[in-house]
């Protein structure tokens, strides 16, 4: 099963965040800061918040639709491996660029990570519900259970946890501030799946009731092109806002 709007919601996200990005790298590339703008804040707000409760909503629709349990692992950990080389590739991409601001985990180490944490757990409410009260205890007494921070793999844990600021970065996700939302996106699957399955089937009861059915060609528009290709094209954003900033810099 496969909703259109959620592909076109994905589409329109990445869209927002790809505009968003432009101005945060002419405020590092360029020292141009347009940052302080409600719109702007809103544009980044929603197509963060957005892409990561399409994670859960995805998690969820995959094991639905994945023939059995085995293919459907495999599938999840093929999939947070390669989201997690191309993160790899983003902070070293960034570290280069931008070295006082580099990503350490930004929203793809998230994404891997969290479909790690969660794809096990997909099918099991409670399990879901414990690790969402959990994060919030996290966050509420953070201190409590911050890791020495005299090494650096301690800094480092208690950063993407969110315990700390582990350093000032372009692309921050700490994992107790963004499952939670991950797992809001479970229960939202769910909901749709149920929605759409139920009317589905009324829909072929009625057209098995019919002699003459018509099948609809869906024709894809650009969304539909961006929002099934978001992984590939948050790969060369990056890279190509940062070449025009540059060639523009060098006109100057």
């Amino acid at each position: 099963m496969n909703i259109n709007f959620i592909t076109k919601t994905r589409g329109i996200a990445f869209i927002f965040m790809f505009i968003y990005h432009i101005f945060v790298f002419l405020k590092l590339l360029m020292n141009k800061n347009y940052l302080h703008n409600s719109f702007l804040d809103l544009l980044g707000s929603f197509s963060r918040n957005i892409f990561i409760i399409l994670v859960g909503i995805s998690l969820y629709f995959s094991f639905k639709n994945s023939n059995n349990i085995e293919e459907y692992k495999k599938k999840q950990l093929a999939r947070s491996i390669k989201i997690y080389c191309i993160a790899i590739y983003i902070t070293l991409l960034t570290y280069f660029v931008i070295p006082n601001y580099y990503v350490v985990f930004g929203v793809l180490h998230f994404i891997s990570i969290s479909i790690l944490l969660l794809y096990n757990f997909v099918n099991n409410f409670f399990a879901l519900i414990l690790i969402f009260i959990i994060c919030f205890i996290l966050s509420n007494y953070k201190f409590i259970f911050m890791l020495p921070e005299s090494n650096l793999f301690g800094n480092y844990i208690n950063g993407i946890l969110g315990l700390n600021i582990y350093k000032n970065t372009i692309d921050s996700f700490p994992l107790i501030k963004w499952l939670p939302k991950v797992i809001i996106g479970i229960f939202i699957g769910y909901i749709l799946y149920y929605f759409y399955k139920t009317r589905n089937n009324a829909q072929n009861t009625k057209h098995n009731t019919k002699k003459n059915t018509k099948h609809k060609i869906q024709h894809k528009t650009l969304l539909d092109i961006i929002g099934q290709n978001t992984l590939l094209l948050y790969a060369i954003h990056f890279p190509i806002i940062i070449f025009i900033i540059m060639f523009i810099k060098n006109l100057r």
